[in-house]
């Protein structure tokens, strides 16, 4: 008995372990986006990086990476009814850069990201 207690305080304890370890740095688990809500993460960031991302949504979102260049809102990325997705965008000036899911349901949508800035 005290053998398996062990084992099973050892598999809990990898777990939590492996559990933190693979939430990587900027990652938002388990956020919900209220019904016809929206979600954005904006980042500063400097020529010669990128900006790498992914999400999973429990139904399809209207997505979009958008900068602003004075009173315009540009759109590198604007996309309409995906429920997931993988991207990258390398940054040629220094500027804010917004990563933003708009839910168009009555309900609730559930959504995980990452969103990290890598040297280039």
């Amino acid at each position: 008995m005290k053998k398996m207690l062990t084992i099973t305080v050892v598999l809990l304890a990898a777990g939590l372990i492996l559990g933190c370890a693979a939430a990587p740095e900027g990652a938002a688990p388990g956020k919900t986006i209220k019904a016809k809500g929206f979600l954005e993460d904006c980042k500063e960031i400097s020529p010669g990086r990128e900006l790498v991302f992914s999400f999973t949504s429990s139904r399809p979102l209207d997505f979009n990476l958008h900068y602003h260049e004075g009173d315009q809102a540009v759109y590198p990325v604007d996309m309409k009814g995906v429920a997931s997705y993988e991207g990258s965008y390398r940054v040629d000036s220094e500027r804010n850069y917004c990563l933003m899911w708009a839910n168009p349901h009555q309900q609730p949508v559930k959504i995980n990201y990452t969103a990290g800035i890598v040297e280039k």
